[in-house]
């Protein structure tokens, strides 16, 4: 056992260590390719989707919201129509999207656009009484004769 390796021996051997640490790098780097691949594709098929139907939610409630205000100063009744078509189309596309936002959601995401449809019919209720108030007054008196 006295006899030593040749160098030749010694290059070869540190030379298959060093491809033997290269191969197992590089599966664990190609591994953690695909576990950042999956968090990506995550990111853009989830959040980013619920990102976007979020702010879909929110543009129905601005536009129905600004519609309301549109029928009130509305000066004929065709106008008033008009403004309640468009209003209705945004609640249905509301509607719509609570319903795919609710499908993407967790559990306390859930919760809170549970709590959101609560709220939000409450106030369309309050919302459609006023409709009816309004409406009951021919136009208000035309606006109380001009």
């Amino acid at each position: 056992m006295g006899k030593s390796l040749s160098i030749k021996a010694k290059l070869v051997a540190g030379f298959t260590c060093l491809l033997l640490l290269l191969t197992v790098a590089s599966f664990v780097a190609l591994d953690k390719l695909g576990e950042m691949n999956e968090s990506l594709s995550y990111v853009v098929d989830v959040s980013a989707e619920k990102i976007k139907l979020a702010g879909h939610v929110s543009e129905d409630v601005l536009t129905v919201s600004r519609e309301e205000k549109n029928i009130i100063l509305a000066e004929t009744e065709e106008e008033m129509n008009q403004f309640a078509a468009v209003s209705d189309q945004h609640e249905q596309s509301l509607a719509k999207n609570l319903e795919h936002l609710t499908e993407l959601a967790d559990d306390q995401g859930r919760l809170l656009l549970s709590r959101f449809r609560d709220q939000w019919q409450q106030y369309m209720v309050i919302n459609e009484q006023g409709q009816i108030q309004f409406a009951s007054a021919p136009l208000r008196a035309s606006r109380m004769t001009s």
